[in-house]
């Protein structure tokens, strides 16, 4: 399993992201169920990290995500654009500097 996610992190896949939050949290209820059984300061830090990272890992999946719709809009815009040009005879270029 570490093997595949370190393969699609290293060749930097989108899904490989998705499989380290997973992965990393699946740690979570072992971890709180250790924790339900006897407190300990160290079992405490070790949830607060792991949850932590969890968290940031799907905030940046999140981020991402946004970031990378909105380019894939940006482009599909920016295609549409220079396609209904080419229909007035306009040249595209001309017109794609002028609105982006």
């Amino acid at each position: 399993m570490r093997f595949v996610e370190a393969y699609g992190l290293w060749f930097a896949r989108r899904w490989a992201e998705w499989f380290a939050l997973v992965s990393g949290s699946i740690y979570l209820p072992i971890e709180l169920y250790e924790l339900s059984k006897g407190i300990s300061w160290l079992k405490i830090i070790f949830v607060l990290i792991n949850l932590l990272i969890v968290l940031y890992m799907a905030m940046m999946l999140k981020r991402n995500g946004d970031e990378y719709l909105s380019k894939k809009m940006l482009m599909l815009l920016k295609k549409r654009v220079k396609e209904s040009i080419k229909i007035q005879s306009i040249p595209a270029d001309f017109v794609c500097e002028l609105a982006f």
